[in-house]
């Protein structure tokens, strides 16, 4: 198990904040969505019913994904104007998001095109690392913007990468801890920012699925024992879509259930 003194050292002292003294939500059950909105007019209009359905139900969260390649295609093209519009929306109806914008987006790596191998869109560029300062500094312009209008917002959580195990699992072991430490100092990053906001309402972390989470591989892996650190994330979120082979939802007495302790 790696411990805290082993990572790199910060510019400036960390001040860790245990879990508990998070105030991400209040007290109780959460029911939270992603809904993204078909192309086909007569399927969303039946996805806006059943979305408009679920509200009437008591749905108090909103998941958004993005990815840093959304916000940032090229180098220099960094505009969050859409998540800035999309965020005021959720906040004004009262929502507590969880918000992804990923460096990974499960088998993706999803940096802007000149941090990208253009070989192998599955890599950093070569010579690139990480936790090195080019992807560090890039991803922290990002983070000044992003960060406080998430939090003014009622963002809960702040996702650095989507379903991470995917991708982790398929790179160089080395190049797997090196993306843990990234996400290290991108929390480090967004829990110490100033201006107005209290970053301690906001969680950061990455993102697991549930097969990843489930599997013995994974979590003896070097880079998840990073990652479980309490000192590096403050919370790992898991997606687990109950579908069939051909995407048909399984009925629910079959949705497994797991003990991930």
């Amino acid at each position: 198990m790696p411990h805290l003194a082993t990572l790199p050292a910060t510019p400036n002292s960390i001040a860790l904040t245990n879990l508990s003294c998070l105030p991400l939500m209040p007290p109780g059950t959460h029911t939270s969505v992603s809904y993204t909105a078909p192309d086909n007019p007569s399927a969303k209009a039946k996805a806006d019913v059943i979305y408009g359905r679920i509200q009437d139900a008591g749905m108090s969260g909103f998941a958004l994904g993005l990815t840093w390649k959304d916000l940032e295609p090229s180098k220099g093209n960094l505009n969050v104007s859409e998540l800035a519009y999309v965020m005021h929306i959720l906040g004004s109806i009262g929502y507590h998001s969880i918000v992804n914008i990923g460096a990974i987006d499960t088998d993706t790596v999803a940096v802007p095109a000149d941090l990208g191998d253009p070989s192998n869109p599955d890599r950093l560029r070569p010579g690139l690392a990480w936790n090195g300062t080019e992807v560090v500094q890039r991803y922290s312009m990002l983070l000044a913007q992003a960060v406080p209008m998430i939090i003014a917002n009622g963002g809960a959580h702040f996702g650095v990468g989507n379903e991470v195990d995917a991708t982790l699992e398929q790179l160089p072991p080395q190049s797997a801890i090196e993306y843990a430490l990234f996400a290290y100092i991108a929390r480090y990053i967004a829990r110490n920012m100033t201006g107005g906001q209290d970053t301690s309402l906001l969680s950061v972390g990455v993102t697991l699925t549930f097969g990843g989470l489930s599997s013995q591989r994974v979590r003896s892996s070097e880079w998840f024992q990073y990652l479980s650190l309490e000192e590096l994330t403050d919370a790992i979120p898991v997606t687990y879509y109950p579908l069939q082979g051909n995407f048909s939802v399984e009925d629910p007495s079959v949705v497994v259930a797991a003990n991930l302790a």
